[in-house]
């Protein structure tokens, strides 16, 4: 049965969707949506002039698992619609905070090609038109696969992120390692610092290795990374790559 109270008369959505239901005080329904395909979770912020903010993890590529920050006006109407992160084997887990400038705060594990463990926590900061401000790589040092981020909040005057979670083995946020040879529960908080951006465009025949030397890339297409500027803070690179063979 759809929202809306009909029923589904195809395939396509009777797979899990999501559903977006604005209610007026009394409980009436003023409007409802529905979209995504093979949607398992989500997570949902507002910010000061009641846009709603939607983190969903969904599977709408070939099977592939992919993450979405969609942005809609008071009324229902998409905004834009931004990918958090794709990967084959995407592990999920997300959690996400929207502060009341629309900034969204977005944690989660997924399997990274560069690390010695399939479980990478990564924490990802988008502006209130969807772009991506800063990114954090908490990298695991012994290859154990229960990194997962469960929670994560802003401080009040928004200039600290809390994020909590559980991981096994040994787990490096920063400059500080936390091993355990049992599930153990993590309490992490960073800080907003400036950001700096830069760009560049890269053909090559086979592999590119990226500035950080964190990532080994080899498919045509748009790519991040992170180094760390004059103030100790995150310089991310957007990466055009244009692979041959």
């Amino acid at each position: 049965v759809k929202w809306d109270g009909t029923a589904c008369t195809s395939g396509s959505c009777c797979n899990p969707h999501f559903a977006l239901l604005k209610l007026d005080s009394l409980g009436n329904r003023l409007w409802c949506l529905e979209d995504g395909n093979f949607v398992d979770y989500m997570d949902m912020g507002i910010d000061s002039a009641d846009n709603i903010y939607i983190t969903l993890p969904t599977a709408w590529t070939g099977g592939d698992d992919e993450a979405f920050l969609r942005k809609y006006s008071p009324g229902g109407n998409l905004l834009w619609n931004t990918p958090v992160q794709h990967n084959k084997d995407n592990s999920g887990n997300y959690v996400s905070v929207t502060d009341i400038a629309g900034n969204t705060y977005i944690s989660h594990s997924y399997q990274h090609l560069w690390a010695s463990n399939p479980r990478v926590l990564v924490t990802k900061k988008f502006d209130n038109n969807g772009q991506l401000m800063a990114v954090t790589y908490p990298e695991p040092v012994v290859p154990f696969e229960e990194n997962k981020p469960t929670a994560i909040t802003l401080s009040a005057a928004g200039d600290q992120v809390f994020l909590a979670g559980h991981f096994r083995g040994s787990q490096r946020f920063g400059s500080t390692t936390l091993s355990s040879a049992t599930r153990k529960p993590f309490l992490l908080s960073m800080n907003n610092c400036p950001v700096s951006y830069d760009s560049m465009t890269v053909n090559t025949c086979g592999t590119f290795i990226t500035p950080s030397g964190n990532q080994v890339l080899t498919t045509t297409g748009y790519y991040s990374d992170t180094l760390m500027n004059a103030a100790g803070c995150d310089s991310i690179i957007l990466i055009t790559l244009n692979a041959y063979t």
